[in-house]
């Protein structure tokens, strides 16, 4: 793909420390020869980071050619990089050159670098150090002068050791290495970044004029981890803004983000399994051991902890600030199954299963069987649901005489069990 130069600096939205460092580095090694390697998950915006490199380069006014090392085979990737000369293969009617020479005085980003087949490696690491190549079926080389970005989402220092990529020609595109930050440490861009898809959105006519964030998808944005980054949340406002129409609220958003509590894995193992696996190997772990243990966001971790909890697999214990998990007690005589729990999972008295209660009523019931007391932030993560539907749910729930509410309102405001709802039954 060959692009002219831009007239404007590439734009990359962000205001955090560790996006902020990045691209300062990138802006400063910009006007050198040094090959460049853009480290990041995948949607973290690697590729607009090239762009930004080659905007600040002395190559600025010459093109910039992006290729992509995965999912092609390697004589594809091979003639696409260095091109071909008429009768190299079966179907080359005709000369076509190659990334490299199309680039030529300007900018080539490779994408997937890590991708790249080790019989090419060779090949690629003599273009990097001599600036020439060898079209497939040529005889003679040509000179090429191109500057060298590419990026990766995979520990390219691993990769070496495993024998899966040449370490000589590591040490070759590492002349700076630069990491960019998933987007669930970069704290308020998440939302800052949704404003912007939405604005990008109605500028081009994609998203309705009167389209907006409503005040409950703030929490929801920023604790959610977002393990497709940029590119996830940018198709997760525009889906919600087709969706919604108008005002975007968290109950358009939170069904798009669902799927990642049920699908998250450790090392192949379901992430809810991972967590139980090593609770029994243990007798108590806090948060910070589990994350460091299995390698989870936090914002992941805590949802997966509550779910777990609202099955009633694991238990909370011990003050806030210091809480551990540990497995529960009932576990054994209770089978619980791994997604959503119906409303048979709780053995309810027969006057609260005709309450017509949902699913996560129940769950919230058995939470203040167990501790006696829940705030509607904790039921927001026990049922997984936006704070609206969670005040809904509570109020229904004091209505039929279940709940009633204590201390002051708000988020932090406590409800607890009617003291004779277990003497319904007698009264009924």
């Amino acid at each position: 793909m060959l692009e002219k130069q831009q007239n404007t600096e590439p734009e990359i939205k962000g205001k955090s420390k560790r996006l902020a460092s990045a691209l300062k580095t990138l802006k400063k090694i910009a006007s050198s020869r040094l090959p460049v390697v853009i480290v990041g998950e995948s949607g973290v915006g690697k590729e607009k980071a090239a762009k930004l490199v080659h905007y600040f380069s002395k190559r600025s006014d010459k093109v910039f050619e992006v290729r992509s090392c995965a999912n092609l085979t390697k004589e594809q990737i091979e003639s696409d990089l260095f091109g071909h000369v008429r009768g190299a293969f079966t179907g080359a009617v005709k000369d076509r050159k190659g990334a490299f020479e199309l680039a030529h005085g300007g900018t080539l980003f490779l994408d997937e670098i890590g991708e790249l087949p080790l019989e090419l490696q060779s090949r690629l690491l003599r273009t990097v150090q001599e600036g020439e190549i060898f079209p497939m079926g040529a005889t003679t080389s040509k000179k090429v002068d191109v500057r060298l970005v590419s990026a990766t989402n995979r520990n390219l220092a691993d990769m070496v050791s495993n024998g899966e990529f040449r370490e000589d020609l590591y040490y070759r595109l590492k002349g700076c290495k630069v990491e960019l930050p998933p987007l669930r440490e970069r704290g308020r861009d998440a939302l800052l970044l949704a404003r912007h898809f939405i604005k990008q959105g109605k500028t081009v006519g994609e998203i309705s004029e009167n389209s907006h964030l409503a005040r409950d998808t703030t929490e929801l944005l920023l604790s959610y981890d977002w393990p497709g980054n940029i590119r996830e949340l940018k198709n997760v406002i525009e889906t919600a803004a087709q969706l919604s129409g108008r005002t975007i609220r968290s109950d358009d958003i939170r069904p798009l983000l669902e799927f990642s509590i049920e699908t998250s894995t450790v090392q192949g193992v379901p992430a809810r399994e991972k967590i139980v696996e090593l609770l029994k190997k243990t007798s108590s772990a806090s948060t910070g051991e589990l994350e460091h243990e299995l390698k989870i966001p936090r914002t992941t971790l805590h949802r997966l902890l509550n779910a777990l909890i609202s099955e009633n697999r694991i238990e909370r214990f011990g003050k806030a600030r210091t809480c551990r998990y540990r497995l529960s007690r009932g576990q054994s005589k209770k089978q619980y199954p791994n997604s959503s729990p119906t409303k048979q999972c709780l053995s309810e008295p027969e006057s609260l299963k005709k309450q017509s209660l949902s699913p996560r009523q129940y769950r919230c019931l058995d939470h203040l069987k167990k501790n006696g007391r829940i705030t509607r932030k904790e039921y927001v993560g026990i049922a997984l649901v936006s704070e609206k539907t969670a005040n809904r749910d509570l109020k229904e729930m004091i209505k039929k005489g279940l709940l009633k509410s204590e201390g002051k309102k708000g988020r932090s405001s406590g409800y607890i069990l009617v003291q004779d709802t277990e003497s319904h039954d007698a009264s009924s």
